[in-house]
C-alpha cells in the first residue's frame, strides 16, 4: 500500500511540473504586443472526405482559415486598425475558399461515385482541375493580403469583408 502512495505522489508531482511547463511566459505576451493576431472564437474548419484525392494533397498555403495570418507582423505604415481589417478580410476570403473547395470535393465525389467505371478517370481529372483553380485563387488572395499587411499592397487589392 505504501508503494501506491509513493507512485501517486510522483504522478502528482509530474503533472504539476508538466502543467507549469505549459503555462504562458513573457515571450508569449511579447509576441501578442508585437502584432500577433489571435484566432477568432468560435472558428470551425470545414473539410470533406476526399477518397479520389481531388485536392492533390495539401495545396493551400494555409489549410485552415482559422489560422490565416496568426503570427503575421504588420509592415511599416500599416496602422493596427488597418492590420486588423486586412487580417479579418484575409480570413473571410480563406473561409470562403475553404467552403467552395469542400463543396466541390463533395460534388466531385458524388458525381464520380455515380458515374460508370469507364468515365471515372476523366471525371477525376476534371474535378482536380476545378479544385486546383479554386486553390490557386485562394493562394493568390492570401498572397495579396500578406503583401497588404506588409505595407506593400498589389495594385487592385481591396478589402471585401469588413467586421461589424
Amino acid at each position: 500500500m505504501k508503494h501506491y502512495k509513493v507512485i501517486g505522489a510522483v504522478a502528482a508531482a509530474t503533472i504539476a511540473v508538466g502543467l507549469s511547463a505549459c503555462s504562458s511566459s513573457d515571450t508569449d505576451s511579447e509576441l501578442d504586443q508585437k502584432g500577433r493576431f489571435p484566432m477568432e472564437e468560435p472558428c470551425q474548419h470545414s473539410s470533406a472526405p476526399d477518397p479520389y484525392d481531388l485536392r492533390l494533397g495539401s495545396t493551400l498555403k494555409t489549410d485552415d482559415h482559422c489560422t490565416v495570418m496568426l503570427t503575421s507582423e504588420p509592415g511599416a505604415g500599416v496602422s493596427p486598425e488597418q492590420a486588423r481589417r486586412i487580417v479579418y478580410d484575409a480570413r473571410r476570403k480563406a473561409e470562403g475558399a475553404e467552403w467552395r473547395i469542400a463543396n466541390l470535393v463533395t460534388l466531385g465525389t458524388r458525381t464520380i461515385d455515380a458515374a460508370p467505371a469507364d468515365h471515372r478517370t476523366a471525371l477525376i481529372e476534371r474535378f482536380r482541375g476545378r479544385v486546383a483553380e479554386q486553390v490557386y485563387r485562394a493562394n493568390q488572395d492570401q498572397a495579396g493580403s500578406g503583401l497588404a499587411l506588409g505595407g506593400k499592397p498589389q495594385p487592385g487589392f481591396e478589402i471585401r469583408w469588413v467586421q461589424k
